[in-house]
């Protein structure tokens, strides 16, 4: 029987302890590109998601696996200010992060949000409706949406179906893949700014590395509550940024000296609430504050940290209530 292309690269990963190597960019590129255009049997699609997660992606993997990825995205002459995955879903809060993106859109601020399905979560998908979200059902619908509110949200399996397909092959392998790093890396709208949230922190240097090796603007590399890209303003904030090109780190206090408690309902309700003034609610004017904040730096509208969150609260009480 005749070998397969692909089983090249599952050799170089699978090797045995000492025979094993890390892929070289432009191998991984090409084994993404395999993937993507599904010239591998399903049973390669596992094994290399789990080889790749057992032994930790390089900066080179990753990035490869991101430029097959991005080279299949569709085209498109929009501009966009401030890239924004989310892709965790929440379950100990509600999604505070979306009342901080309408609030930057309120300002001009041009944002793509990606999003894919996560089961057993509180996601976008689930507030599209409730919120009003400007949510594109194809990808020829973004200009219509950021014309009319400066934002827009739109699935991953509008951008790129198969790798949405494989996202949710966690549900089969029982964990994580590194598919879930590359899409919150994959900017389908070229944005110069983008917020990259994530898991675990050792995650932030390879991240910040593969983005600076791509010759990213500006991207803020951080734990977000939830492993979405929203500040939790109980916690220490550490972020591992290219700024301008250049590495920067950061360190931001945490807002208040005690944690607080879960939410015991997540009410999609309750993000109206805040947002007409109808309710007040310590922690989540903190955490849309606090995103703002994070986002405002990113995007060059603050040079430090008190300078952010003094705008960020500025806008938020500035906001347009509709």
């Amino acid at each position: 029987m005749k070998e397969h292309p692909f089983a090249e690269f599952l050799r170089i990963l699978g090797k045995g302890r000492h025979g094993h190597r890390d892929l070289e960019r432009d191998e991984a590129e090409r084994a993404m590109r395999m993937l993507l255009e599904e010239q591998v049997d399903p049973v390669q699609v596992g094994a290399f998601l789990m080889l790749l997660r057992v032994k930790g992606e390089s900066v080179d993997e990753l990035a490869g696996m991101l430029l097959a990825a991005r080279a299949s995205l569709p085209v498109s002459d929009l501009e966009f200010d401030l890239d924004w995955p989310a892709y965790a879903g929440k379950r100990r809060h509600l999604p505070w992060y979306l009342l901080a993106a309408r609030v930057l859109a309120q300002q001009g601020v041009r944002i793509l949000l990606h999003t894919a399905s996560v089961e057993d979560r509180l996601q976008v998908h689930d507030l599209i409706d409730t919120l009003h979200l400007p949510w594109a059902t194809h990808w020829g619908e973004l200009a219509a949406q950021v014309d009319a509110h400066a934002w827009a949200c739109i699935d991953l399996a509008t951008i790129q179906p198969r790798l949405a397909q494989m996202l949710q092959l966690r549900a089969l392998l029982g964990v994580r893949s590194p598919l879930h790093s590359l899409v919150r890396l994959l900017n389908p709208g070229r944005a110069a700014a983008m917020l990259v949230p994530i898991f675990h922190p050792a995650y932030r240097e390879t991240h910040r590395a593969v983005l600076q090796s791509l010759q990213q603007p500006c991207a803020f590399v951080f734990k977000g509550e939830g492993g979405e890209a929203e500040r939790n303003p109980d916690a220490l904030l550490r972020i591992s940024a290219t700024h301008s090109g250049q590495p920067w780190d950061g360190q931001w206090p945490a807002l208040f000296e005690q944690r607080h408690a879960s939410e015991e309902s997540l009410d999609p309700r309750r993000l109206e609430d805040l947002w007409r003034g109808d309710s007040v609610d310590e922690y989540a004017t903190a955490a849309v504050c606090g995103t703002l904040a994070i986002a405002l730096f990113c995007l060059g509208r603050a040079t430090d940290e008190v300078t952010a969150h003094e705008l960020a609260r500025h806008y938020w009480q500035q906001r347009q209530i509709y």
